[in-house]
């Protein structure tokens, strides 16, 4: 009977053993797995917001470039229409 007793208290502590390395084992792995995950997004989010910018960027640049084309044929213009009337000053 006492044999029966310690292969049963045996068997139990081996079980709860397992599971205690299982479940031990298990939170590691879900931590690491959280925090990889909440890196990645935050990788996600940041590479998001560049590619935002980077557009916003752009449309800006070319606003601007359109801009200095249109101020530098003003000046042009107006440059050539002083030149003419000079001319005809001149003449």
């Amino acid at each position: 009977m006492p044999k029966d007793i310690l292969d049963i208290v045996d068997t139990a502590v081996k079980i709860e053993l397992g599971a205690l390395i299982s479940g031990v084992t298990t939170y590691y792995v879900t931590t690491l797995n959280h925090n990889n995950d909440s890196k990645k997004e935050i990788l996600k989010r940041k590479s998001e917001m560049l590619e935002s910018i980077a557009g916003e960027v752009e449309t800006f640049s070319n606003a601007v470039m359109e801009y200095w084309a249109y101020l530098v044929e003003f000046t042009r213009h107006k440059e050539s229409k002083i030149k003419s009337q000079n001319l005809l000053n001149q003449g």
